[in-house]
């Protein structure tokens, strides 16, 4: 007696079919989740028996289907009086069932994607869906629904894609249905990245004496990110050597890591798969080459460790800590010895910043890129832009828009290459100014000068979409 929904789910690569109350054949495609609804008390009054489709909205005069499949609705009405039943010219291929006792039942064909069918039953209006409007089923503030355009602005109006050119306002009642034509899209002008400034992000390992009261001693409880107070992005480790050469180094780091003595690298490696429950292999040893020591004076032992920020999926706690947990020489752990630096960038000072050309750049294991862009006006057309990154060859690429992190490509994981420019961050009003900021990474080898002439094709603005703006006036109630 009271409502049920049933929750299908065929789990098989084939179509499966069950009945309903004797009477409603329902197929279930392979991998498909159907929840419908059984008995179900309508706003309206009505009681809807069963539906083959599923409810997409309803009111007090407005019931609408999804109808992406051959829909059968039966209807209560709750009196022996069966109202009229009534098709538009959109709906000459709904075939009623069943009409009498109070029970109306009618059928309709799975529709194409743009396609929609209105019914009539006294003052109950019924809407069937093809699939993209589905898809682009806006209800408004005032009770009238929108379906066809692709997103929705502040401002009010709603945008549509060149390949969906026609949206649809419904009054209230859902018996006034309008078509709207959005104004022609404005010519799209995308702003070409160029004049890159260029800085040495890594003149910690070429000029250690220079960076040496920037660092801090790590803390008592450990070496790793969290506890030393950095929670995103990456950190130099830092330890004095003297005396006789060592052999070997031990090392544990999360996620990626690099170690150079006296500027020269040593060894990197990098642990980017940990899944939950599994042994995290074992620390990673280097060598430590006769030709990297210096006798009778300091050697600058600097560990440069990028971590992958904190996860927010299900293996928490097989993926922190990061930073450097480990550090061992010839088998005695250092680890209290060791100071820290955070950050991608160089903790100089400003005013010892060189000028940042690439004609003045050598080589360097970080590198920062800056840019600038403003975005152009266009009238009655909202783009959603992003980065395309192309025919880079660095192993690892952070991507700084005004400053905060928005990406990042690591060869060595999934090569993403198009990242999205949110809107908050991107400043989106015509002639301000953006700024875009890269940080390479590469190790093995150095970056060198000739690696760094980007051309427009590398890094460029692309529009994920272009949307044409429709402002749909508020629908009245309109009867007709």
């Amino acid at each position: 007696p009271e409502t049920h929904w049933l929750f299908l789910r065929n789990l098989s690569d084939s179509v499966q079919g069950l009945t309903v109350g004797q009477r409603f054949a329902v197929e279930v495609k392979p991998f498909e989740v159907l929840i419908l609804p059984y008995r179900l008390k309508l706003a309206c009054g009505y009681e809807l028996v069963f539906s083959t489709s599923e409810i997409l909205y309803q009111n007090q005069n407005t019931l609408v289907f999804k109808a992406n499949r051959s829909t059968t609705v039966s209807l209560q009405i709750g009196s022996s009086a069966t109202p009229a039943f009534d098709t538009n010219q959109q709906g000459s291929d709904i075939r009623l069932l069943e009409s009498g006792q109070g029970v109306v039942t009618f059928e309709c064909p799975e529709l194409p994607a743009n396609e929609f069918r209105q019914v009539h039953l006294g003052q109950l209006n019924v809407i069937l869906l093809g699939q993209h409007l589905i898809d682009t089923f806006w209800v408004r503030e005032d009770g009238s629904m929108v379906m066809g355009p692709e997103a929705r602005f502040p401002d009010g109006s709603f945008g549509l894609t060149p390949d969906n050119r026609t949206c649809f306002s419904i009054s209230p009642d859902g018996r006034d249905i309008r078509s709207h034509e959005p104004p022609k899209p404005a010519r799209l002008m995308t702003p070409i990245l160029s004049e890159w400034e260029v800085w040495n992000e890594a003149p910690e390992l070429s000029q250690p004496d220079a960076f040496a009261s920037a660092y801090q001693p790590v803390s008592p409880e450990g070496l790793d990110f969290d506890v030393n107070g950095i929670y995103e992005g990456a950190a130099w480790y830092r330890l004095t050597l003297r005396g006789e050469k060592p052999q070997e180094l031990e090392i544990d780091a999360r996620h990626f890591w690099a170690a150079c003595l006296n500027g020269k690298l040593l060894g990197e490696g990098h642990q980017l798969v940990l899944v939950h429950g599994l042994a995290a292999p074992p620390p990673q040893k280097l060598l430590i080459p006769a030709d990297s020591w210096q006798d009778g004076v300091d050697n600058e032992l600097l560990i440069f460790v990028s971590g992958l920020g904190h996860p927010k999926g299900f293996h928490d706690d097989a993926q922190t800590p990061q930073g450097l947990l480990l550090l061992s020489i010839d088998g005695v752990d250092r680890s209290q010895e060791v100071r820290i630096l955070p950050n991608y960038y160089s903790q100089r000072n400003a005013t010892e910043h060189t000028t940042p050309t690439l004609q003045s750049f050598d080589a360097s294991p970080i590198t920062r890129l800056k840019t600038t862009f403003s975005l152009p006006a266009f009238e009655n057309t909202v783009v959603p832009w992003g980065i395309r990154l192309q025919d880079l060859e660095f192993e690892r690429i952070n991507i700084y828009l005004n400053g905060v992190l928005i990406g990042r490509y690591w060869k060595e994981c999934r090569c993403q290459e198009l990242f999205y420019l949110p809107s908050g961050i991107l400043k989106e009003k015509p002639g301000d100014l953006n700024t875009l900021e890269l940080i390479l990474v590469n190790f093995t080898p150095f970056i060198e000068r000739q690696r760094l002439n980007l051309q427009p094709h590398h890094v460029s603005m692309v529009p994920y979409e272009v949307y044409t703006k429709c402002f749909i006036p508020q629908s009245e109630s309109v009867k007709t």
